[in-house]
């Protein structure tokens, strides 16, 4: 199961950034958010920045300037790249929401609210990759070409990705925070640092997949 959800740079080895990424996560770990002085609320959690930053990153990819990268040109290419992230941004932001204002959210014991969590996360991975490769598929990519371009981003972030679920999954089990609201908060943060480096991966991984997707740039 773990192997679907394993997949929300410039062009360096990627040990190096997963250095980066590494070091972001030790930071995180001393987040005690239980010495908190003021509860966190409902409102709070979906005011996050996680959920600024969906936005923000699906427009920088949007905007991403791709042939500056690669020297190559391939509008359809670029378009799948952006419909991919688009599809991702969507699942993911409306998954958190739904989850935050679930009546029974607060209620969830430790080991309910990692169970619900880990098994959301799960499923959005599944749905958006399932609808991107359905919505590729319509625009006249075979199956092949279709899954290979959702499966590729996929295995190109797992290794970084592996690390951000296992952090949550020690979120989701430690005592250290006083509720679900606090447990939360530490997540979407978490979360956030995993969404703000996808921007880079996209410009990566454009170049990797190279050629395969000429046939369709007419």
């Amino acid at each position: 199961m773990w192997a679907k959800i394993s997949g929300f740079f410039t062009i360096l080895p990627l040990y190096i950034f997963r250095k980066y990424i590494g070091e972001v996560i030790q930071k995180l770990k001393p987040f005690h958010i239980s010495r908190r002085r003021t509860s966190i609320t409902k409102d709070d959690l979906l005011a996050h920045d996680f959920f600024i930053s969906l936005k923000e990153v699906e427009a920088r990819v949007r905007k991403t300037n791709f042939a500056a990268e690669s020297g190559e040109i391939n509008q359809f290419k670029r378009d799948m790249m952006v419909t991919l992230i688009r599809r991702k941004i969507a699942v993911i932001g409306d998954f958190f929401r739904g989850f935050i204002m679930s009546e029974s959210f607060e209620l969830h014991n430790t080991r309910h609210f990692k169970f619900e969590m880990m098994t959301g996360i799960a499923w959005l991975v599944e749905e958006y990759n399932n609808d991107t490769i359905k919505e590729f598929v319509n625009r006249g990519v075979s199956m092949q070409d279709a899954k290979y371009f959702v499966h590729r981003y996929e295995d190109y972030r797992s290794e970084i990705i592996n690390s951000f679920l296992d952090r949550l999954e020690s979120i989701g089990t430690s005592e250290q925070y006083v509720g679900n609201f606090d447990r939360m908060q530490a997540m979407l943060e978490v979360l956030t640092v995993a969404i703000e480096v996808i921007p880079r991966d996209v410009k990566s991984l454009y170049i990797l997949i190279n050629g395969r997707y000429d046939k369709y740039n007419k």
